[in-house]
């Protein structure tokens, strides 16, 4: 063989290699991710609670202090439910 065509063979070998590391590291097991902490309620901001479902720029303080008081019940009912996720009451 030609040392053109060698080395044409060991570069397309070493691709094929390297392709089927990529493959393997991506079929392996991976732990699984961690939860996030959550924040206590207390440090609840405005710009948080507008991430709320159903929390939107004019209902913003409003959420963010119920959810400092604890009174989730003034929060709409999607926003409820992630705000006991995120929170720590």
């Amino acid at each position: 063989m030609s040392t053109e065509r060698t080395s044409a063979v060991a570069s397309a070998l070493t691709m094929i290699a390297l392709l089927a590391a990529i493959c393997a590291s991506a079929l392996a097991r991976h732990p699984p991710a961690r939860e996030p902490a959550r924040l206590p309620a207390a440090a609840c901001a405005p710009w948080m609670a507008d991430a709320l479902p159903g929390v939107g720029r004019k209902t913003r303080d409003a959420a963010a202090a119920a959810i400092r008081s604890g009174d989730l019940a003034k929060l709409p009912p999607a926003a409820r439910t992630r705000a006991r996720e995120w929170f720590d009451f």
